[in-house]
């Protein structure tokens, strides 16, 4: 793998995370909204206070409301999903009421959302083994020995080996007769080489 991409990538998914985390965080920015629970907002309904009303579903069961009351505050609240609650809401005095379809969001984005933590876990793995591979050796090699045994591989020197020199065939002579006879050498002082 390149330089270049080796140090650019984390960058690129680090770059990712943020901007995915970002548009999490910017969908659910609060408003200036009252936020009003189940019972105050059919209280005002009652009451005709509610002026207009936004119908967003949220799933199959709950319609997130958002509107204006007559006074002029601006309110938000969940209902139960039902079929007639825009008919519900105008028989209650309610000027506008607007019905917005569930928006869809793109089958990639899904996709996205599904694949791309797999992704960066498997990203984030990929770049820890080179890393060490790097440093000494690579990861799933650190059962490998890489000490040789010695044994019949190993060639042997022979006197036919250096028979063209003669010096070095002299001295190895000696060494063998030192070794056959180390007293004799012992008595003139020698030590063993």
């Amino acid at each position: 793998m390149p330089m270049f991409v080796r140090r650019v990538l984390p960058w690129l998914l680090v770059g990712a995370v943020a901007l995915f985390l970002a548009s999490l965080v910017s969908a659910k920015t609060p408003s200036d909204a009252t936020a009003l629970n189940y019972t105050a907002f059919y209280q005002d309904l009652n009451a005709g206070k509610v002026r207009t009303a936004t119908l967003s579903p949220q799933g199959q069961q709950t319609v997130a409301v958002k509107g204006q009351l007559t006074n002029g505050t601006k309110y938000t609240t969940t209902l139960l999903a039902s079929p007639d609650l825009a008919t519900q809401l105008k028989s209650h005095g309610v000027q506008t009421v607007n019905v917005q379809q569930p928006s869809q969001t793109p089958w990639w984005v899904s996709a996205l959302g599904s694949i791309l933590p797999v992704l960066l876990i498997v990203g984030l793995l990929f770049f820890m083994m080179q890393r060490a591979q790097g440093a000494g050796g690579g990861v799933m090699q650190f059962g490998r020995s890489r000490a040789r045994l010695a044994g019949e591989e190993r060639r042997r020197v022979t006197f036919e080996d250096v028979a063209g020199v003669d010096e070095e065939k002299e001295e190895l002579q000696e060494v063998v007769d030192f070794l056959k006879h180390p007293k004799r050498y012992l008595e003139l002082g020698a030590r063993i080489p």
